[in-house]
């Protein structure tokens, strides 16, 4: 459910009790087609992954010491693999996009249920401490998210999906902060996110229209605001 790899090891096999085996030793594996679309967005490209591992007479298929290289992703990490169907990873690193993170995976191979910490993805929007989880679906992943921002604290919810062939997109079911509430959906293509949100707040009502125009991204902003009063770090009334 991943995609295609080429798989190199060293290892040695040993007796184990009960007429059993075990293995140990080290391996590389180089992605030749990456078929999951989020991994896709995360990794900006074919990744490389070396890695420690063990396999017993449990089965499960243990990887320590992982280290996965990708254009926008390095990630460190330990982890195991149980019957085929049972994938764990913990650990952290830095995408290139959204800066440190940590991350716990359990679950499916090709979906698993994912808690992802971000120290500071928006530096420009004062967005940090971010907090979220991804409950998989068969269209993508159900997310639940908090953090800080410019704007003071902030809570959101809605739907990631990863189509085949097509953008990943986000359903913004509600982004809740300074008492302004702004849902939509915008996808990420073209380098950069396409979309429309709307926002409604205390005497604050419009839209941010999200564009790709030559390359660069542009936001538009329509809105009216009439006593309008705006909370967080900027704490002004209008």
């Amino acid at each position: 459910g991943l995609g295609v790899f080429d798989i190199r090891t060293r290892v040695d096999v040993r007796p184990a009790p009960g007429g059993n085996f075990a293995i140990a030793g080290e391996a590389r594996a180089v992605t030749r087609v990456l078929e999951n679309s989020f991994f896709q967005t995360l990794t900006g490209g074919l990744p490389v992954v070396d890695a420690a591992i063990a396999y017993g007479p449990d089965g499960r298929f243990a990887f320590t010491n992982m280290q996965l290289r990708s254009p926008s992703l390095r990630f460190n990490g330990n982890g195991y693999l149980a019957g085929g169907d049972e994938l764990y990873i913990t650990g952290s690193g830095q995408q290139a996009q959204y800066g440190p993170l940590t991350v716990t995976a359990q679950g499916a191979p090709s979906r698993p249920r994912v808690e992802l910490a971000l120290a500071n993805p928006v530096p420009s929007a004062r967005i940090a401490g971010v907090n979220a989880v991804l409950e998989p679906d068969a269209r993508g992943y159900f997310y639940t998210a908090s953090g800080q921002s410019i704007g003071g604290p902030f809570t959101s919810s809605g739907h990631i999906n990863l189509p085949t062939g097509a953008p990943v997109s986000i359903a913004v079911a509600e982004l809740l902060v300074a008492d302004t509430r702004t849902s939509g959906s915008f996808a990420f293509t073209g380098g950069g996110i396409v979309g429309l949100l709307e926002l409604t707040g205390t005497g604050v009502t419009g839209d941010i229209a999200l564009l790709m125009e030559g390359g660069e991204q542009v936001v538009a902003v329509d809105i009216d605001a009439e006593n309008a009063q705006l909370g967080g770090e900027i704490d002004a009334t209008v």
